[in-house]
């Protein structure tokens, strides 16, 4: 079959098609030898950005204004006792070095915490929202790109059908 692909050359065991396939291992291996690093580049290059992005919704989280325990508790009067609880609870009494870190250990066990306003799980929430998320804007694509479709295909008319083809 190689052979009438004009990629074989003599019988099987001849120097000629040893030299071929010997030339095709090598291809792989030069291959293998380039994409080796680039992986390993990307996976790294993923990783740090991972981490960035983490770095950075941690941060914003702690530089929003207010204190989370007040926010879930709401503005009636709550005594001091309670609040200081709460804030142990949730782990707000730790230093931020320590937060970050279970934070990340939250996150890579899937598990984003509970909301502050409806004492949910986040992770139940955002698959409520999800759906309505997606569907709006996959809806005001849908429109616009099969109307482009329809005119790609269509016929020129007029003065631009006259001018096709003359140069």
């Amino acid at each position: 079959m190689l052979r009438a692909l004009g990629r074989g050359g003599g019988t099987p065991g001849s120097a000629k098609s040893a030299s071929c396939s010997s030339l095709r291992i090598g291809a792989w291996i030069g291959y293998r030898s380039a994409v080796i690093p680039y992986v390993r580049r990307t996976l790294l290059a993923g990783i740090a950005v991972t981490l960035g992005i983490s770095v950075l919704a941690f941060s914003l989280l702690h530089l929003l204004p207010g204190d989370p325990v007040l926010v879930m508790l709401g503005d009636a009067g709550h005594p001091p006792e309670r609040i200081a609880e709460l804030r142990t609870e949730l782990g707000l009494e730790d230093p931020v070095a320590v937060q970050y870190v279970r934070y990340l250990g939250n996150l890579l066990r899937g598990d984003l915490g509970r909301s502050i306003r409806s004492n949910r799980p986040v992770l139940d929430e955002l698959r409520q929202q999800a759906p309505n998320t997606l569907a709006s804007p996959s809806q005001r694509w849908a429109w616009p790109s099969s109307s482009a479709f329809r005119l790609a295909r269509s016929p020129p008319t007029g003065e631009a059908a006259g001018s096709i083809g003359r140069a």
